[in-house]
């Protein structure tokens, strides 16, 4: 058998190594990731909405592409006019994994989807109760010395259960600086126990995490949202929260356009700046988009763009979701 396989290297050792070469040029990975423009995705085939309505238009939320450097895709880059280099540490923070910068960006995505659920059923005056408050670890300081992960829930710190996040800062008041805190979490379906100490920040005692809730509800109409496996971040958040609330209301909001929108939102309607705009507005223009809303954070940005590129199309800057919303009935 050994024999045999030798004779088949042997005869066929040119394309082997030919093989082996492109596998290692194509795996070789760099402190860098490339950003381009991605494209639109329409929310009609992504929500399905309990007796909800169906929009007369479209309506779309707008990304960038982002792929980890290899030397295909940096020689590319240098001839590819809309692909940038950029470095690793502004996706992947130094006290971190790849793989934990991956699950913060799924938590932000199941936040911005859970807060536009919540905005759109209160701004449409469709009843749903809020049940429970999740805190999540969303990230880590460098200074924290701590063992947490992103990504832990957060359910209990010393003797004191977690139900909306104002437990940790009460607990940790009460301690001093270079007290231990010990922690109990949820992580990958499994109860673990973490550590962390109480340091001083500019006179604040902290232990160097940043946590997000996360709501569970009851709604009166069920929402289910279609997601894809690779989909991270939480800039698609005002897109969802009017696709949501057009589905619900009896009014005719979209009124045929097609709407681009990109911005994270909160429970309160406040639209939230976002990266990658310039990708972001190349991918609205071609797509033909009728009105694309932009955070007003980013709005300086976007005019420029506009003006530079000539982009054909209405530039609507909002700070509120009922900004936009009432733009769209003018």
């Amino acid at each position: 058998m050994l024999k045999k396989i030798c004779v088949i290297i042997k005869e066929n050792k040119k394309d082997i190594i030919i093989f082996l070469a492109l596998l290692l040029i194509f795996s070789i990975k760099f402190p860098y990731y490339i950003d381009s423009p991605g494209g639109t995705m329409s929310l009609n085939d992504r929500f399905a909405i309990e007796n909800g309505k169906k929009i007369n238009g479209d309506i779309s939320l707008v990304y960038v592409a982002e792929r980890p450097a290899t030397i295909p895709s940096l020689l590319l880059s240098l001839v590819m006019k809309d692909w940038d280099i950029i470095k690793k540490d502004t996706v992947v923070l130094d006290n971190e994994t790849e793989e934990e910068a991956e699950a913060r960006g799924k938590l932000t995505l199941e936040q911005g989807v859970n807060n536009a659920i919540l905005l759109a059923f209160k701004k449409a005056n469709k009843e749903f109760e809020i049940l429970s408050t999740k805190i999540y670890v969303m990230y880590i300081a460098e200074y924290a010395k701590t063992d947490f992960k992103v990504g832990d829930q957060i359910i209990q710190i010393g003797d004191v259960k977690v139900e909306d996040g104002r437990e940790l800062s009460e607990y940790i008041n009460n301690l001093e600086v270079g007290d231990e805190v010990t922690f109990k979490v949820i992580n990958n379906e499994k109860e673990r126990t973490r550590k962390a100490i109480i340091v001083d920040d500019k006179g604040v005692k902290r232990i160097g995490i940043y946590s997000t809730p996360i709501y569970e509800y009851k709604l009166s109409q069920d929402v289910k949202y279609k997601k894809n496996s690779s989909e991270m971040g939480s800039s698609g958040g005002f897109a969802n929260a009017l696709y949501i609330y057009s589905s619900l209301v009896d009014e005719d909001v979209i009124k045929g356009r097609k709407i681009i929108g990109t911005g994270t939102i909160d429970i309160d309607g406040n639209i939230g700046e976002i990266g990658g705009l310039k990708y972001k507005f190349k991918a609205a223009s071609k797509a033909k988009a009728s009105v694309f809303f932009v955070p007003q954070d980013n709005c300086e940005e976007a005019t420029k763009l506009k003006k530079e590129k000539k982009y054909d199309l209405d530039l609507v800057c909002i700070k509120t979701f009922d900004e936009a919303i009432e733009y769209l009935k003018k």
